[in-house]
């Protein structure tokens, strides 16, 4: 568990096909217990909006302001995950 790992440089960058596999593999598991694994994992799980062929749910992620100013990456967040210069 590395949740006191703020260095964002060392963070695993997610796709939108990486999230869409695992999302579709814990819609695809035979038990709770597997979804419950994926989830804890991968903190993902299945979604309808993941139908839609233009719903990108790494790029139409929204940070909560108060917690971006906190953690001090609201930055970050917009150089990074949104591509603004």
């Amino acid at each position: 568990d590395e949740i006191e790992n703020f260095d964002v440089q060392t963070w695993p960058l997610r796709t939108a096909e990486v999230h869409q596999w695992h999302a579709t593999a814990w819609k695809n598991a035979k038990t709770l217990a597997k979804k419950h694994e994926i989830t804890k994992n991968f903190g993902i799980w299945y979604s309808e909006l993941l139908r839609l062929p233009y719903w990108d749910p790494v790029s139409f992620t929204i940070i909560e302001s108060m917690h971006a100013f906190f953690l001090c990456i609201l930055l970050e967040h917009i150089c990074r995950a949104w591509g603004v210069n």
